[in-house]
Parts: structure tokens; sequence; C-alpha cells
């Protein structure tokens, strides 16, 4: 449904634009805004999987306390 409202595209766009960090979930198939934000060179992508989706979670806490300096 997001992806239905002009709004809420720009200000993805916008967020991207900005120096900042942003977790998110997107879908694994699709065009167009879909396909553009995962092209993009500023955007890692990390698929969910079975083999590691138990630790996936502890694995981004990490992470982000780690770029917010904690």
């Amino acid at each position: 449904m997001e992806l239905l409202s002009g709004r809420f595209l720009a200000r993805i766009i916008e967020l991207l634009g900005q120096p900042t960090n942003l977790l998110a979930t997107i879908s694994k198939k699709g065009n167009g805004f879909i396909d553009r934000i995962k092209r993009r060179t500023d955007v890692e992508i990390i698929e969910v999987t079975r083999r590691n989706r138990d630790g996936l979670a502890e694995e981004l806490v990490g992470r982000i306390k780690t770029e917010l300096g904690k």
C-alpha cells in the first residue's frame, strides 16, 4: 500500500539523501521504485533467510550500536 502513496515515496527518497542511517524492509521482488532503491550504491541489502534469521536481529543491533558509538 505504501507504494501507492506519492508522499511516502518522496519521503523515502528524501531520507536516503540525508547523511543518516535507515533500517527498512523491502520486497524481494518488484520493479520501479523498489528496483531503484535496490540499485542505489549507498544501500546495503541483507536477505533474511532460514539460515540467518535467528541471529540477524542481534547482528543488526550490534551494527547499529557501533554506528551510534555505543
